[in-house]
């Protein structure tokens, strides 16, 4: 997660379209279709490693652990991906870019069989520009990128890609914030900002492609963090969770308040950022007392509060592991825990401690997730260490330039509860 098949040319006297794949040429056995550019016999895996202190992301074969790429930015990158995994979208909100790197790797499914590719991995002439980029959300194929200074948004068909033109949609807000964007169907919703613009947002609103207001929230103070599940797009507030569904004229909003307990530092009691657990229809939140998760149901619109290990930072959901949380703690440890009881299932020596405090920028410990594997990155060693999602034993270590931080899984895409 040899590597690339060389192409094989076919001289095709007769074609026939089946449920997606080409026919059967003259000459090849019968069963066998003609391969595509860079069709391989099995699924594909490559690892995005961003560097935390430079511009700079490095690309890992899976198969062999080398390095694939070197490709430099402007800044260093926060990493997401696309439906499906092949491309990887690098936001640099200190160089007021988007980059979009090919990780040259993919699966096509056709029903009741799959196709691979695998070609040479590239950074794509198409980019996103805009003042500070910062929230990149996907949902329903489409990508969205938040510009706070611009107070807009840029949304794009992931169809467009690798060739382009991305031909974005401008969605504007009411002014500069730190704010965000979300494709809702074939409309937008659009975080509002408060009327300080240095605080975070205090709603919502939906518009159409034309830009007209069909909907609005206000009822979301301190707007930070996004999740989607199926038409279901969440935001994490400074009182609860707000939740959009299609109807009315266009949404519906609801309001899930926290569960009662101590504040944190700061005197709140929230989460500022969102996880989905397809696998039992919940969404999973650390709250900003760094001891607990809320996790709320989405069947029954409650939301509970489920201890975890003290000083927390990374947080993920393993979907191979029967809907577990990871979290990596200060000390450097790796844990496994469930997300409806707390209990713990195992725990690994990692990385050196660290401070989980302070500015966001400064490279930490980060983890990516995928259906069997589980990569954390060590800035201060350059190192990315693997292992198993259900046991957590190390499989292996993996040796990258500078700080690695955060990470993107590319190729397969086996990360079914994200």
């Amino acid at each position: 997660m040899p590597r690339i098949r060389p192409i094989v040319l076919l001289t095709v006297t007769l074609a026939v379209t089946l449920a997606g794949c080409a026919g059967q040429p003259t000459g090849q056995p019968p069963g066998e279709e003609p391969r595509a550019e860079g069709e391989t016999d099995r699924a594909v895996t490559r690892l995005l490693v961003a560097d935390g202190a430079q511009g700079r992301s490095t690309l890992l074969d899976l198969d062999t652990g080398a390095t694939m790429a070197t490709f430099e930015h402007a800044a260093p990158p926060a990493l997401h991906t696309s439906p499906g995994g092949r491309f990887a979208f690098a936001v640099q909100g200190k160089a007021d870019v988007v980059e979009i790197v090919d990780g040259g790797a993919w699966t096509r499914s056709h029903g009741d069989h799959s196709h691979h590719y695998a070609l040479p991995p590239k950074k794509l002439d198409l980019a996103l520009h805009g003042a500070k980029p910062s929230h990149l959300v996907e949902h329903g194929g489409r990508i969205a990128a938040f510009y706070d200074n611009d107070g807009r948004a840029e949304v794009f068909d992931a169809k467009s890609l690798p060739t382009g033109p991305l031909n974005p949609v401008a969605v504007s807000s009411t002014g500069p914030h730190h704010g965000v964007a979300v494709p809702f169907g074939a409309n937008y919703l659009i975080s509002l900002p408060a009327p300080n613009p240095e605080d975070l947002p205090n709603g919502v609103a939906l518009k159409d492609p034309a830009g007209a207001v069909l909907a609005e929230s206000r009822n979301c103070p301190e707007l930070h963090g996004e999740a989607a599940m199926d038409e279901t797009v969440l935001f994490a507030c400074a009182d609860g969770i707000l939740t959009v569904t299609p109807g009315g004229v266009g949404a519906k909003f609801a309001k899930v308040g926290y569960p009662a307990g101590p504040l944190g530092p700061e005197g709140d009691r929230r989460t500022f950022s969102l996880l989905v657990d397809k696998s039992r229809r919940a969404v999973l939140g650390k709250l900003s007392t760094e001891t607990g998760l809320v996790r709320l149901d989405l069947a029954t619109s409650t939301m509970t509060e489920v201890p975890l290990p003290a000083g927390t930072s990374a947080l993920d959901v393993a979907p191979a592991a029967g809907g577990a949380v990871l979290t990596v703690t200060e000390d450097g440890t790796l844990h496994k825990i469930d997300p409806t009881t707390g209990a713990v299932a195992a725990v690994v020596k990692l990385t050196e401690p660290f401070r989980a405090a302070g500015e966001f920028t400064v490279p930490r410990p980060k983890l990516e997730v995928s259906g069997k594997q589980v990569f954390v990155s060590d800035p201060a060693r350059g190192t990315v260490t693997e292992l198993s999602a259900d046991s957590l034993a190390v499989t292996r270590t993996l040796k990258v330039d500078g700080a690695p931080t955060n990470m993107v899984l590319l190729g397969a895409d086996n990360r079914q509860s994200q």
